[in-house]
């Protein structure tokens, strides 16, 4: 298996966890979830072979276990606050009524910033004085064995970007949901982001 190629400088992050009004502190955040409606497959037919089950399942499956497993998904550590609130639902059904036609390809694959800003701005909520977080995922690649995806943190009143970067972690495990569960672990336990002080 190709070792697990992270796109961090893990320990090196700085990131101001708070939203534009000063008076908000950097203790909570908001897990928007994983979004899949812009994700494509990289392999063979064989290796995604049940997409009806990937959309109607494992979408689901993939943003639960993330809750689930706090303890083992540790947002709290990931980006230092002491409260997560899990608002995942929306994202969750986007995903699952995506269109799967065309989603398993052979041919590299990237998503830009604007893309990961159009779904960023699905999850906004003009009456929320938080910060929110979620990973829109690139790519499944079980040529590479490894998935890319863009971690967007950003104030949820109004959309904007507070920290953007695009990450790729390493698939494994036993069954398809741990197999790419993994990527996410992978990429959350590695993550260091420390907030400013209120």
């Amino acid at each position: 298996m190709r070792k697990m190629i992270l796109l961090i400088l893990a320990g090196m992050l700085c990131l101001p966890l708070k939203a534009n009004n000063p008076s908000q502190g950097s203790n909570e955040l908001v897990w928007c979830g994983i979004d899949y409606t812009l994700v494509k497959f990289i392999g063979s037919a064989d290796q995604f072979s049940d997409l009806p089950k990937i959309q109607s399942y494992y979408f689901r499956a993939w943003n639960e276990i993330i809750q689930a497993e706090a303890g083992k998904y540790d947002l709290n550590k990931a980006f230092s606050v002491a409260t997560v609130h899990y608002n995942m639902e929306n994202t969750i059904l986007r995903s699952q009524e995506r269109d799967m036609s065309g989603i398993i390809q052979f041919d590299p694959y990237t998503i830009d910033e604007e893309q990961v800003k159009g779904i960023v701005m699905l999850n906004t909520d003009p009456s929320a004085d938080m910060v929110g977080a979620m990973l829109v995922m690139e790519t499944l690649n079980k040529i590479e064995e490894e998935s890319t995806m863009w971690l967007a943190v950003f104030n949820l009143a109004s959309g904007e970007i507070l920290y953007m970067r695009k990450y790729s972690g390493a698939v494994g495990g036993f069954g398809f949901r741990n197999y790419y569960a993994r990527c996410h672990y992978n990429v959350i336990k590695n993550l260091k982001m420390t907030p400013r002080n209120p």
